[in-house]
């Protein structure tokens, strides 16, 4: 999962490989069943944008099943710990059977913009030697969580300011 030119960019090398793939991109919400449909399929690879595709469960077909189920791969830091989790989350659904993994690079736009500089210098730093690499991205996740937690307190206390000096409900 990533944003629109990463997916656009992981289609375009699996399909090089001869792979049959969908991008999921919340763009193209007519066909978003169809496109979910056919990821539960063996060997078939659906590449999601961070927006796509949220609410539906895939179904997977005996094949896949029958070789580990539902395989997800992150390959972007996530906005927040949250949506991560749910898109690990949909590897093994309704007691099916799946994996993850994540597999990022350090040029991801997600760990420069993850905390302020002297601190993505030194977790950045941690996961290029691979040391604690998940500890050091946990770090990045929660910084990047406390900010979003910021900004939606002070959306939400400037929207009651105005409430309080507009007189609107």
């Amino acid at each position: 999962a990533g944003d629109g030119i990463e997916a656009e960019g992981l289609r375009v090398v699996f399909e090089g490989l001869g792979r049959r793939v969908d991008v999921l991109d919340a763009l193209h919400e007519q066909q978003e069943a169809e496109i979910i449909g056919r990821a539960g399929l063996a060997g078939h690879i659906t590449v999601a944008t961070h927006l796509a595709g949220r609410g539906t469960d895939i179904k997977i077909d005996e094949k896949v099943r029958d070789n580990g189920g539902l395989h997800v791969i992150i390959a972007s830091v996530m906005a927040s710990s949250r949506l991560e989790r749910q898109l690990f989350g949909r590897s093994g659904r309704q007691g099916d059977p799946g994996s993850y993994q994540r597999l990022l690079s350090l040029e991801d736009r997600g760990l420069r913009e993850g905390a302020f500089s002297v601190f993505r210098y030194f977790w950045t730093l941690m996961l290029s030697l691979r040391v604690m690499p998940g500890f050091a991205l946990a770090q990045i996740q929660a910084e990047r969580d406390r900010n979003a937690r910021g900004m939606r307190f002070r959306a939400l206390f400037r929207e009651q300011e105005l409430v309080q000096h507009l007189g609107y409900h």
